[in-house]
């Protein structure tokens, strides 16, 4: 497989580029810089992805997919510049992400997990910023059963071992031993 030549083109550029900034011959703000390397990094993990028969890089693709909306989102207005929200939509863009990952790529066990554990650590911060309910609330909720956490993460990865047991296992049945 050929390998692409995108990835070192695209350095170079965003390389160039913050040098000129650097020596303020251009003068980009810290959140448009922010924006353009998640761009950068969205296309190189698209591309690696692309060029990967097990879809490697898609968690890294969607995720900078994700957070580049996220942040020009805030800078248009539609979405609030807050630290809470800011946080939660980050969490709940690795949840995403990694729910992707596990649909279109290696069905690894373990991007569940992160799924719900990023989804149950961003969830507080959405919750909080738009008053749904008040903070102690949600504070008890997750002192009382974060013990279920440990559960739920001990039952995927036991899944996940008998799974990778299961597909290592040979097809002894059908040998022919003659």
């Amino acid at each position: 497989m050929r390998k692409s030549k995108l990835t070192a083109w695209l350095l170079i550029f965003f390389g160039v580029v913050l040098f000129l900034n650097h020596f303020d011959l251009f003068d980009f703000s810290r959140l448009t810089i922010a924006e353009g390397l998640s761009l950068l990094l969205a296309v190189v993990f698209i591309n690696r992805s692309l060029h990967n028969s097990d879809r490697k890089g898609i968690l890294g693709a969607v995720f900078f997919i994700l957070f580049l909306m996220i942040l020009l989102a805030m800078q248009i207005g539609i979405i609030p510049v807050n630290d809470r929200l800011g946080s939660g939509l980050v969490l709940l863009s690795l949840s995403l992400s990694n729910l992707v990952c596990f649909l279109v790529g290696r069905k690894k066990m373990s991007n569940l997990i992160w799924t719900f554990l990023f989804f149950v650590g961003g969830l507080p911060f959405i919750i909080n910023y738009f008053d749904l309910m008040p903070l102690w609330i949600v504070e008890d909720f997750y002192s009382t059963y974060w013990p279920a956490l440990l559960i739920l993460i001990g039952v995927i990865i036991l899944a996940d071992s008998f799974i990778k047991r299961k597909k290592s296992k040979p097809d002894t049945e059908h040998t022919y031993h003659g």
